[in-house]
C-alpha cells in the first residue's frame, strides 16, 4: 500500500511540474579583497589588511521560478557569509567560527485577466534605475542609484558617528521596501491598456509596525495594534516616457510620496529623474508625556523622562530628495553615465537653515573591449554634511576613484578586479573628527569571482 501511495504522490508532483514552465538559477559569488587600508583622524598610523575575506559577504543563490496558467511562484534562497537575516555559525579550518546565514525572496501571484494579486517578500519596481555596471561592484550600482532620500547624510566615507542612516524614504520607488528592507507584502494591481498609454493601478499592504500602542496603555487596558502599512501606486507607459507616482504610509505617523520618470529622449540616450518627499509626524514607539532631548546633528531622540523604553527612537522630521540619471551609449563598446542625488532632512522645530543635506555624484565610463575583457572607470564626489555650520572640518566631503577590469571565461562566469580609493576633501581642523573616528582615506583592491547558471 505504501508503494502505491508513494507512486500516486510522485505521479501527482510530476504531473503538476509538467503543467508549469519551470526555470532555475544558481549563482555563486565570492568577494574578498587582496588589500584594504584605512586611515582615520584618530589614528597615528594606517590600518591595513592583506587577503581580507571579510571585506564583503560571500553570496550563493539558488532560485526556482515556476509559471502556470494564470499563476506563478518564485523562490530565491541566499546563503551569505557576513550579512544575513537569519544568522548562525560555521567552523573554519583553524577551529574558529564565522557568521553564516540564510536569506531570500519569495512571491506568488495569480491573475484574472487584467487583475493580479501578488504576495510574499519581493521587489516591486517600475521606473528604470539605470544602475548599469558592466563589472561587479561598480559604484553606478550603489545605494545612490536607488530613488529616494539617501542614507548617506552626515556619513562621510565610512561613518562619522552622526550619520542619520536609512529612513523610510530610502529606496522609495520600490513599493514593497521600507527603508531599503523588502518586507512581506500583499499587492493588488489592475492594468488598463488604452490606445495612447498603458496604465497600471497598484495598491496593497506592506508588513510594518504601523500601529503599536502598547507603550501608551496600562497592562489591564485594551491595545490597538496593526502590523502592516499602506502603499498605492500609479504607473503610466506612453512611449517614449514612463511615469510613476507612489504613496506610502508605513506607520500611522509616517507618510511620503514620490514622482519618477524615465525618458528615451533620443537614440542611445536614457534619462531618468525623480522627486521624493515625506515626513514623520510623531515620536514613534514612545509615551507621549515623556521628556525629550533632541540631538542637534543626529536624526534621533533620547528619552529623558520617567518612561524609558528599549524600543527604537525616531524624531519628527521632514525630508526630500531629487534624483537624476543620464546614460549615453557612445558606440557599440563605450557607454558613459551620470548618477546624481540631492537629499535634505530637517528635524521638526528646526529652522530651514538647520536642515542637513547631502549631494552625491557618480560618473562612469564602461568599455566592452571584447567578449573576454571589459573595463570600467567610476568617479564619485560627495558632500554629505551640507548645511551644518562647523562640519567642514569633519571630513564629510570626499572624492573617490575606482578603475576595474572584468575577465570573462564565458557569458556566465567572470572575475572582476578593481582598485578603490577615497579621500576626505574638507579635513581642516581634525580635533572633532578624532572623537568620531572619521575616515580620512580608504584604499581597497577588491576581487569578485562569480558563476551564474
Amino acid at each position: 500500500m505504501k508503494k502505491v501511495i508513494g507512486a500516486v504522490v510522485a505521479g501527482t508532483l510530476v504531473a503538476g511540474m509538467a503543467s508549469a514552465d519551470i526555470s532555475f538559477k544558481l549563482q555563486s559569488r565570492v568577494r574578498p579583497s587582496l588589500y584594504t587600508s584605512t586611515e582615520t583622524y584618530a589614528d597615528e598610523g594606517k590600518k591595513s589588511t592583506l587577503w581580507d575575506f571579510g571585506y564583503s559577504s560571500h553570496n550563493d543563490i539558488l532560485g526556482v521560478y515556476a509559471k502556470g496558467e494564470n499563476c506563478g511562484a518564485d523562490v530565491e534562497i541566499a546563503l551569505k557569509n557576513g550579512q544575513s537575516s537569519y544568522t548562525g555559525t560555521e567552523a573554519t579550518s583553524d577551529g574558529s567560527t564565522q557568521a553564516i546565514g540564510m536569506d531570500g525572496l519569495y512571491d506568488a501571484w495569480m491573475n484574472w485577466g487584467a487583475f493580479k494579486v501578488s504576495f510574499g517578500r519581493f521587489d516591486s519596481r517600475f521606473i528604470n534605475r539605470y544602475n548599469k555596471s558592466s563589472v561587479e561592484g561598480g559604484w553606478a550600482d550603489s545605494d545612490t542609484a536607488k530613488y529616494g532620500v539617501s542614507g548617506a547624510v552626515l556619513k562621510g566615507i565610512a561613518g562619522t558617528g552622526n550619520e542619520i542612516g536609512n529612513t523610510f524614504l530610502f529606496d522609495f520607488s520600490n513599493a514593497t521596501a521600507i527603508g531599503g528592507t523588502k518586507n512581506p507584502a500583499l499587492i493588488f494591481d489592475y492594468t488598463v491598456d488604452a490606445d495612447a498609454a498603458k496604465i497600471l493601478l497598484k495598491g496593497g499592504f506592506v508588513a510594518s509596525n504601523y500601529k503599536d500602542d502598547s507603550e501608551h496603555y496600562a497592562k489591564s487596558e485594551s491595545k490597538n495594534l496593526q502590523g502592516a502599512g499602506y502603499v498605492a501606486e500609479i504607473d503610466v507607459t506612453a512611449e517614449p516616457v514612463n511615469l510613476q507616482a507612489i504613496f506610502k504610509m508605513p506607520t500611522q505617523h509616517t507618510l511620503g510620496f514620490g514622482l519618477y520618470a524615465d525618458v528615451k529622449a533620443v537614440e542611445n540616450l536614457n534619462l531618468a529623474a525623480g522627486f521624493t518627499y515625506g515626513q514623520q509626524s510623531e515620536y514613534d514607539y514612545y509615551k507621549y508625556n515623556a521628556n525629550y532631548s533632541v540631538s542637534a546633528t543626529k536624526g534621533t531622540i533620547t528619552d529623558g523622562g520617567a518612561y524609558a523604553t528599549t524600543k527604537s527612537t525616531k524624531a519628527k522630521f521632514t525630508a526630500y530628495a531629487f534624483d537624476l540619471r543620464a546614460f549615453y551609449k557612445v558606440d557599440a563598446a563605450l557607454t558613459v553615465g551620470l548618477v546624481g542625488k540631492y537629499s535634505s532632512i530637517k528635524q521638526d522645530g528646526q529652522n530651514d537653515d538647520k536642515a542637513v543635506s547631502a549631494l552625491e555624484l557618480i560618473g562612469t565610463a564602461q568599455y566592452v573591449a571584447s567578449d573576454l575583457l571589459t573595463a570600467q572607470l567610476d568617479l564619485t564626489y560627495a558632500m554629505t554634511g551640507m548645511g551644518v555650520e562647523g562640519l567642514k572640518k569633519y571630513g564629510y566631503d570626499y572624492f573617490g576613484i575606482r578603475p576595474a577590469v572584468k575577465i570573462s571565461a564565458s557569458k556566465n562566469a567572470a572575475i572582476t578586479a578593481g582598485f578603490e580609493f577615497k579621500t576626505a576633501l574638507n579635513a581642516g581642523d581634525a580635533s572633532d573628527a578624532k572623537t568620531g573616528n572619521v575616515t580620512k582615506t580608504s584604499i581597497a583592491i577588491p576581487v569578485v569571482a562569480r558563476v551564474k547558471l
